[in-house]
């Protein structure tokens, strides 16, 4: 069963968002130039700057890149704590990031229109995918100072956003 449980994200996934520490969880963003175009993004290219804002660090060239910019709408999907939870979005351009670590990366905030929590009465999700790095310790360096330049951007619009 589905349900929209609002504009902010539950605390299952704000919590695994805001982790200090890198997480094996791989989110899926969904976005579209006419067709549906899935990628995998990783703890490191994802930051919540709010419960409902999300900020993403992809690369420039990507497919995901080139569609947030043309079409604006898109999706996360994730499974965590038993449920599958799908945040639709709106993404907003903003300005490229250029970590010494990792080069340049167009960067997204994406206002929340609705979550989504996908749940059925006679089962678990047990599991998404999940991945094992093949050297934690770099890459986690790597992840941590994107998400460090993702959480100094200040706010896309000074709209009232509050930055965690």
């Amino acid at each position: 069963m589905s349900r929209s449980l609002g504009k902010e994200l539950p605390d299952t996934l704000r919590d695994a968002l805001l982790n200090t520490v890198p997480s094996d969880i791989a989110v899926l963003l969904i976005t579209s130039s006419g067709f549906p175009h899935v990628s995998m993004l990783s703890w490191g290219e994802l930051f919540l700057a709010n419960a409902g804002t999300l900020r993403l660090a992809l690369w420039p060239g990507s497919t995901a890149t080139k569609n947030l910019t043309g079409n604006s709408s898109a999706a996360l999907t994730a499974v965590l704590g038993g449920s599958n939870y799908t945040v639709a979005f709106s993404a907003r351009r903003r300005a490229d990031l250029d970590l010494p670590g990792a080069g340049k990366l167009a960067c997204f905030d994406g206002h929340v229109e609705d979550v989504r929590e996908d749940t059925v009465g006679y089962a678990v999700i047990t599991s998404g995918i999940r991945f094992t790095l093949n050297d934690p310790e770099s890459v986690a360096r790597k992840w941590q100072e994107k998400r460090a330049a993702l959480s100094t951007m200040g706010d896309a619009n000074n709209d009232g956003w509050t930055t965690y």
